[in-house]
């Protein structure tokens, strides 16, 4: 995450008799008072382990006598309404090391850093989805639309060009076999959804419990499970230690994960199909159609969809903010989610940069030589440097950086639909290097920049060398057609090391 430009807090606050009221103080405090709020929250722990205790907060069904548990209280964070003000989501884990924290965090890591390098990775899989859905209730009407949800995703993805199988319990007497959906998941796939009947230990209609998670040997590639269905995601469960959603992101090994990448689904057992149906059109449309390319985000838009749909019931206490409640997200809420196969940035940099160096050039392009607007290059060495910065039409992003020692800069650079990139710049010190240090802006009367008007720069150059530099000048320069230099070189003498000098007379540009 600090690679990707992300100020990271780690703060462990498991203890026994810990409370949720505590940890949204904690969570509160860093919004209003860190410099930069945190996007993101990641909570490990589990609401009834005996070890990394992580509680939660819980919420009432408003149409029947049900409680159930909720993170989203913890991101609550500014005015009296529920939007969240930050994605959250949890791992739950007993023990820190080693088992399912290890298990899910592996996922993270691969997905993120090292998916591209994967033996046996499958392009054809970003195209590929799992959809199964059951036309089953117990009320005794017929019921069709968890089906025709489905079908609908369906033919969305393969309007993308995914290969999509579907399978589907419409009648009594289907078939209800889980290999099928095994198998299919297997093939290696992108994307897993699911509508129709279910409790904590998965889908019945047709079957897909717990322990055919254990039977998955799908990877590399760890699809997103999405599951709008009753109790899936129920991680205080009296009858199951995990849930469905807790369990799917901890199969596998720490080599070898396996199961979901990130999990969505309720934790009530008792939801409604008027709901769970735009929740499930609001994700995949946004994923689709609106280019959203993070788990978190996506979630969001599936709860805003009901929003939107149901105005009279947005009060407090009313379904709106219940099932805004009851989804949550059961993994990383900051992980990519790849809609196509992903594509190699070809990035140009130096290949060794010196102390005393004040900026860095880079040069991000897509595989055909193209320029990648709006890459973020993030550069990072130790506490020295910790700059982002996006790139421009050109592909080109012209980075500040403050090099006071030797050592090695981190460059990571991501961009959508993209593998990441990441390199390491060797950091030396050279025997004589003059970079920029500072200018003074004048225009005769203050500092202002005016157009049409000339404007004095009075540039001051530092030798973070470790010898003098000599009789030292230089031609100011740009390529741009809209401003005139008029007076464009400058001479600084003799630069002795660790010195700064300023221009003997300034530059003049209109």
């Amino acid at each position: 995450k600090r690679r990707k430009g992300f100020d990271v807090v780690v703060e462990p606050m498991y203890r026994r008799g810990v409370s949720s009221d505590e940890i949204k103080d904690y969570i509160q405090d860093a919004y209003d008072n860190w410099e930069r709020p945190p996007e993101y929250v990641l909570l490990i722990g589990d609401v009834n382990a005996a070890g990394i205790q992580m509680p939660t907060f819980y919420i009432n069904n408003p149409d029947r006598q049900e409680v159930d548990p909720t993170d989203q209280p913890y991101v609550q964070l500014e005015g009296d309404d529920y939007f969240i003000d930050a994605f959250i989501g949890r791992i739950s884990c007993d023990s820190p090391n080693p088992g399912d924290l290890q298990r899910a965090l592996a996922r993270y890591l691969r997905h993120e850093k090292e998916l591209q390098n994967l033996n046996g990775l499958d392009r054809g899989a970003f195209h590929r989805a799992t959809i199964f859905g059951g036309n089953f209730g117990d009320s005794g009407n017929p019921i069709s639309s968890p089906v025709e949800t489905c079908r609908w995703l369906g033919e969305r993805l393969r309007d993308r060009g995914y290969d999509v199988e579907e399978f589907y319990y419409e009648h009594e007497g289907d078939n209800n076999d889980p290999g099928p959906i095994v198998r299919s998941i297997d093939r290696g796939v992108n994307i897993v959804a699911y509508r129709g009947w279910a409790d904590a230990n998965g889908p019945h209609y047709p079957q897909f419990h717990k322990d055919n998670l254990d039977e998955l040997t799908n990877e590399p590639l760890l699809p997103i499970f999405t599951f709008f269905v009753c109790n899936t995601g129920d991680f205080d469960n009296n009858d199951h230690t995990q849930c469905f959603g807790e369990y799917s992101i901890t199969r596998g090994t720490r080599r070898t994960p396996r199961g979901a990448l990130a999990f969505f689904g309720p934790s009530d057992l008792h939801t409604k199909t008027m709901f769970n149906n735009p929740m499930l059109g609001g994700f995949y449309f946004s994923l689709l159609y609106r280019n959203i390319r993070t788990f978190g985000p996506l979630t969001l838009a599936g709860k805003m969809e009901i929003w939107n749909g149901y105005p009279n019931k947005r009060e407090r206490g009313r379904q709106v903010e219940f099932y805004t409640s009851v989804y949550n997200i059961l993994g990383d809420p900051e992980v990519t989610v790849y809609l196509d196969a992903p594509f190699t940035l070809e990035v140009e940099h130096a290949d060794r940069m010196f102390v005393g160096d004040s900026y860095g050039e880079f040069h991000v392009r897509n595989q055909a030589g193209s320029p990648v607007e709006g890459a973020m290059v993030t550069l990072r060495k130790t506490d020295e440097t910790v700059i982002t910065l996006l790139t421009d039409s050109d592909g080109l992003a012209l980075v500040p950086v403050q090099l006071e020692s030797e050592g090695e800069l981190e460059v990571t650079v991501i961009a959508r639909q993209a593998y990441p990139y990441m390199a390491t710049i060797p950091v030396s010190s050279p025997e004589r290097n003059i970079g920029f240090a500072a200018v003074e802006i004048s225009n005769g009367e203050d500092d202002r920049l005016i157009t049409g008007a000339p404007v004095d720069l009075t540039v001051t150059l530092h030798n973070s060398g470790a010898f003098a530099a000599g009789s030292v000048q230089a031609e100011l320069s740009t390529p741009l057609d809209c401003i005139e230099i008029v007076s464009s070189h400058a001479e600084f003498g003799d630069i002795p090391p660790g010195e700064s000098a300023a221009a003997d007379a300034p530059y003049r540009v209109i």
